[in-house]
């Protein structure tokens, strides 16, 4: 058996993103996409974490103390309006 590995663009990757944390109302999450490669460009949402482990992605502990400082920094914000 051949696999082939192709990322999507990463563009289409935010879209997903985006749209998904609409529907959700959930800040923080991460998504598996796989490419149906029986049909051309269509991709599959399979499974979506609301809290994620992140410790395979490169700088993470920075990336995570920022979002979570922007999370105390709306909620400050948001009090203080």
């Amino acid at each position: 058996m051949h696999l082939e590995v192709e990322m999507p663009p990463e563009c289409f990757v935010t879209e997903i993103a985006r749209g998904l944390r609409s529907a959700m109302g959930v800040p923080l999450f991460n998504f598996d996409v796989i490419k149906d490669g029986r049909v051309g460009n269509h991709y599959l949402v399979i499974d979506i974490n609301y809290f994620p482990w992140y410790e395979k992605l490169p700088g993470y502990e920075m990336i995570l103390t920022d979002f979570l400082c922007s999370m105390v920094q709306k909620e400050e914000e948001n009090h203080a309006g």
